[in-house]
């Protein structure tokens, strides 16, 4: 460690006749600058630091001092400070401290007293001689700067230099501690004569959004060099008194102390939301990330005395208020609330129930009839997922594959759906259903993995059916992130012989600057467009254009969710090729549909109605 040439020192209760004695002992010692400057122990710890910037504090135990109070304020502010305390007064003939609280006690329990909170030293004013004194005031500055070096490299992030998860819980669970308040009044922190309690400081949670595919999309280096830029700008949206960390890959924490009201928070947590929006120059590009924030307040009426649980539940709290940002959109902010709780929990235990289903199997496929228009005959069907919930109900399938994809099930899951709807279409081909075909929807997650085009490959060699009858749907999603990259998957599928679907077309980007590129089939009209067909003409436009698009396009339109005859009609005068819907048969399953397809007329004649929709192949008989 290098040479200490100089040493500032901040006399905490410092009279001017105990200065004046500390500066003869210390001047000339060691070869060391001694700096002595005083500060009356009423002001803030703030304004104390403010007068010298000091390497040292040293606290006396003076007749008007709580000794161990203001250790706990100096070490709450700088906990990087050494602080010593110094006991027993400047005249001979007073050598008893008289702070309440330890002055019946020994030397040496009052040594251990004030090491156990933190102090760097504990001294006998009228036991330790000048030169001793000065040596352990200058070791007490190297201890404490050699921790602090051992404590940067365990408690900062590499990346940004700011602290990491351990260093902030430590900061959060000081701060907890401090917003006690000592005595039943209605300060800060206390409760007001209605009971709520006045906050007094937040913390607040920011997740980066969109991180994942900048890395993905330019690469890890350049998504580092966004967290330090947002590093920066997050600390210069902040006071010098906030702390900051960086808790994950992608998560940041801030700690805001000696705010009163929501107001407050607020305002920060929109400086923080702005920070979020500036763009990013990559590669020529200005990239957006935004961010997302949860914030919790204390103190809070749960505090049950243990300030390290205390902060772990405002942390969980503020991740919590996190994540239901992140279902209304994200790019906001959401403080914890009760309400807010009841819908984590309700999530949590979700997650573990479609858990358990993707373990256990605990979902089946019904299947939809898909009847051609112009021949009015069924020509194949749509495998849907039900997921059989553990009281024997219906479960929402959407909250299902929200889940899956969300954990990663979606891949094997995806994989048994297509493997299991393959099967099926095998088992009516060797029945005597002939030339029927099969739709299938696809995750994002199962197009992009690599394993996705082997895996259709191989389900169709052993399953045995032909490639053609196989049609697999896509939503617009799923190939915006690397169009590229989409198009040779696509294209090894038709390739192969696999029909392709874009489903529910109109409800995403709906651009046509990809559309004539991309190695399509059919268009799927979402079910929100073919209910406006009985509206106004202006409230049908929007199906009216993706029909015409299709034909001249060469695609075939599919219309979903067709409930009423009036749609019906609609969709035929309009020349739609395909629809599907509860008005021609609702999701079933396989046991259900096969008499449906043995059963009806082979002919049909007259207008187009549920009752006269035929079978594409009637079933052969010996």
């Amino acid at each position: 460690m290098a040479f200490l040439e100089e040493i500032r020192v901040l006399l905490w209760d410092g009279s001017s006749h105990f200065t004046e004695v500390l500066g003869e002992r210390l001047t000339g010692r060691l070869g060391v600058t001694w700096t002595l400057c005083s500060a009356d122990p009423g002001l803030g710890v703030e304004d104390a630091f403010s007068v010298g910037n000091p390497d040292l504090v040293v606290v006396r135990m003076g007749v008007e001092t709580d000794c161990m109070e203001l250790l706990g304020r100096v070490l709450g502010w700088a906990p990087q400070v050494p602080v010593v305390v110094v006991d027993g007064e400047v005249n001979p003939q007073n050598t008893h401290p008289s702070d309440e609280t330890i002055q019946k006690t020994t030397l040496e329990e009052r040594a251990l007293m004030v090491l156990g909170r933190g102090g760097q030293d504990y001294l006998s004013w009228h036991h330790v001689a000048a030169e001793e004194l000065a040596r352990r005031f200058r070791h007490a500055v190297e201890r404490s700067r050699a921790q602090c070096s051992q404590d940067a490299r365990l408690h900062r992030d590499g990346l940004t230099g700011l602290g990491n998860r351990d260093w902030f819980l430590e900061k959060l669970s000081r701060a907890v501690e401090q917003s006690r308040p000592k005595k039943p009044t209605q300060e800060h922190g206390s409760p007001t004569p209605s009971g709520r309690l006045i906050p007094t400081g937040a913390v607040i949670l920011m997740d980066v959004d969109r991180l994942k595919l900048i890395n993905e999309s330019f690469g890890r280096q350049e998504g580092n060099r966004v967290l330090g830029t947002l590093s920066e700008r997050v600390l210069k949206c902040l006071r010098p008194t906030d702390q900051v960390a960086r808790i994950g890959g992608d998560e940041f924490a801030v700690l805001l102390e000696g705010v009163t009201d929501a107001a407050t928070i607020s305002k920060v947590a929109e400086r923080l939301c702005s920070v979020g929006r500036i763009p990013h120059r990559i590669r020529g590009s200005d990239v957006t990330v935004s961010t997302t924030l949860g914030i919790s307040v204390f103190p809070f009426q749960e505090d049950d005395g243990s300030e390290g649980n205390v902060a772990q539940g405002l942390m969980r709290r503020a991740d919590a208020a996190m994540y239901c940002a992140k279902q209304e959109g994200g790019d906001r902010f959401l403080f914890h609330t009760e309400e807010l709780n009841r819908k984590v929990s309700e999530h949590l235990g979700l997650e573990y129930e479609v858990q358990e289903a993707v373990r256990a199997r605990n979902y089946t496929l019904h299947y939809q009839p898909q009847v051609d228009l112009g021949s009015r005959r069924i020509l194949g069907v749509e495998a849907l997922l039900r997921w059989n919930r553990s009281d024997g109900s219906l479960g929402r399938t959407d909250q299902f594959i929200s889940q899956a994809e969300k954990n990663d099930w979606i891949l094997s899951v995806g994989g048994q759906v297509l493997e299991e709807a393959c099967l099926q279409l095998s088992h009516w081909e060797r029945q005597g259903f002939h030339g029927l075909r099969m739709a299938v929807n696809v995750s994002g997650k199962q197009f992009q993995s690599p394993d996705f085009v082997p895996g259709v490959r191989d389900v169709i060699s052993r399953v045995g059916i032909a490639p053609d009858q196989l049609e697999l749907e896509l939503t617009e999603g799923v190939f915006l992130d690397d169009m590229e990259r989409s198009v040779r998957v696509m294209e090894a599928l038709r390739d192969m012989g696999v029909k392709l679907a874009l489903d529910d077309f109109g409800t995403g980007y709906s651009s046509l600057r990809y559309l004539d590129s991309l190695p399509m089939d059919r268009l799927k009209i979402d079910r929100s467009f073919v209910q406006r067909l009985e509206g106004t003409e202006q409230e049908s436009m929007v199906a009216r254009a993706i029909i015409g698009l299709a034909q001249n396009l060469g695609l075939e339109s599919v219309a979903e969710g067709v409930e009423t005859q009036e749609q019906l009609d609609a969709l035929v005068g309009l020349g739609c090729d395909v629809a599907q819907g509860y008005l021609l048969g609702r999701p079933m399953p396989s046991q259900q549909l096969e008499p449906l397809l043995n059963d009806r007329a082979a002919a049909a004649d007259g207008d187009l109605t549920p009752d006269n929709v035929v079978m594409l192949a009637t079933r052969q008989r010996g």
